[in-house]
């Protein structure tokens, strides 16, 4: 049986590894951690906190989290077991969420794909404005 230290340490992983995933599952589903506090009825300091594995999350508020992701408490373990290197990354940002949001609230599709079309352009290696 592990001695207390290592048990510690064990414990210590997983709740950042809970807290990687659950940004991940976040990020993925487009939800801002404003949105996700306000689902929780925290602040999104907290979620902050749960997130970066600075604060355990307790079983309930687990629970409560996957009902507001829309997913099972199991997914939040799913990569525990798995070696660092082999993690995906979240490719979304909270920057690219809220402007995801924002270019939905456009209305007019020409405008949209104009702001798409800058966009693209603003962000390929043949920039012309440089």
């Amino acid at each position: 049986m592990p001695d207390r230290e290592a048990l510690g340490e064990l414990a210590n992983g997983v709740d950042q590894q809970v807290g990687l995933s659950i940004k991940n599952r976040r990020q993925q589903r487009g939800v801002t951690q404003q949105e996700l506090a306000r689902a929780l009825g925290i602040s999104y300091q907290q979620v902050q906190k749960y997130e970066n594995g600075t604060n355990r999350i307790s079983a309930g508020r687990l629970y409560i989290l996957a009902k507001a992701l829309n997913i099972t408490v199991g997914d939040f373990f799913s990569e525990i077991d798995q070696p660092f290197s082999s993690k995906s990354l979240a490719v979304t940002s909270e920057d690219v969420v809220l402007t995801a949001k924002e270019l939905n609230a456009v209305r007019d599709p020409r405008v949209r794909n104009s702001i798409r079309a800058l966009v693209r352009i603003l962000g390929s290696d043949n920039d012309p404005f440089y």
